[in-house]
């Protein structure tokens, strides 16, 4: 089992395809299987690789509070760890804080950056919808809570247009839980983020892009953002919510290949 160890912690991390180097980092609650359809799409093409964040599947799972600094720096030690000095990176969510934080206080190691399905946090961010946030309270049948957090995170009728997939990823979460503790450091991480002042310092080549039907951070983040980035555009997808990289992963593995090979 491949980890990397630090003073503080362990991480699991894998490695799949040679060339330029591609890290993508999930969100909160999300494991490294969430790239799954990423991997096998642009592993002939990159080298990808994948980790658990701190708090999540099989790295360690320290004590709160955590913070998107620290979560930074364990992927800065991560990239040490494999002696990789510059690579691609792409964060989804919670992992778009974390690779704005890298970007911010490790700028060379940042080759193209994709933002996905995030913002710059704060109180000009916009917030997640009112209704999103009604599926995600917490439930006492794990089951019904699972499809109901799933419902928000994906474009109304998924469920009903993918349902061998809806039904796999209920069935990954309850055979996978995470642990509610470490899960909502993660998430308290999240909230606590902030750079709205400070984005506009990271220079990379930059993609935004969002879901059409996100209601977890609004498609609006995604323009804010990019309008605060000297090197940014940005990009909505339609018809796919939150979770599109899994929701519809040809299109985003096409968008990632045209704009990392830019």
């Amino acid at each position: 089992m491949p980890t990397m160890h630090t003073g503080e912690l362990t991480l699991y991390y894998e490695i799949c395809g040679e060339g330029t180097p591609l890290l993508l980092i999930a969100g909160a609650g999300c494991d490294h299987c969430f790239w799954r359809f990423q991997v096998d799409a642009l592993a002939p093409y990159f080298q990808v690789i994948t980790f658990d964040n701190r708090g999540i599947g099989l790295s360690d799972k320290p004590e709160g509070p955590y913070s998107i600094f620290e979560m930074s720096e364990d992927t800065a030690r991560l990239l040490e760890s494999l002696s990789i000095h510059r690579a691609h990176v792409v964060g989804h969510a919670l992992g778009g804080y974390i690779a704005q934080e890298l970007a911010l206080n490790y700028p060379g190691y940042i080759d193209h950056l994709v933002l996905a399905g995030t913002s710059f946090g704060g109180p000009t961010a916009v917030p997640v919808s009112e209704e999103a946030l009604i599926h995600m309270m917490p439930h006492e049948n794990p089951e019904v809570g699972t499809r109901s957090t799933l419902t928000a995170f994906t474009a109304p009728g998924f469920s009903e247009s993918s349902p061998e997939l809806f039904e796999e990823l209920v069935s990954y979460r309850l055979v996978h839980p995470t642990l509610k503790a470490s899960h909502q450091a993660q998430v308290l991480a999240g909230v606590q983020f902030d750079q709205a002042d400070l984005v506009h310092r990271i220079d990379a080549l930059t993609l935004v892009v969002t879901g059409e039907f996100d209601a977890i951070i609004p498609p609006h983040n995604a323009s804010l953002l990019a309008a605060t980035l000297p090197n940014a555009e940005s990009f909505i997808l339609p018809g796919v919510g939150h979770i599109f990289p899994i929701e519809a992963p040809e299109l985003t593995n096409q968008m990632l290949y045209e704009f990392l090979n830019m």
